[in-house]
């Protein structure tokens, strides 16, 4: 949605295993530095008490550093650095 600029109404990703889910999403909102959306948790054959929970998220954009730590030639510092 913060990409696009448009309202999404389900996104679906593989999960280990091999399989895949889809899922609806609700309470999309968005401006051009944020969006945010849940989910609805759905506990399937084996319930529990987190069945029907609200799963939210909120994404942000977060401006670049005005200075690159490694200097003018740019890139970023590796995993694990």
């Amino acid at each position: 949605m913060l990409a696009d600029q448009a309202v999404v109404a389900d996104v679906g990703i593989n999960l280990p295993g091999g399989v895949h889910a889809d899922f609806t999403i609700y309470g999309q909102t968005f401006t051009a530095e944020s969006a945010t959306c849940f989910v609805v948790k759905d506990a399937g054959d084996d319930p529990d008490v987190t069945n029907g929970v609200e799963v939210w998220a909120t994404v942000t954009l977060s401006p670049p550093p005005l200075t690159d730590p490694l200097g003018p030639k740019g890139g970023g510092r590796g995993v694990g650095e």
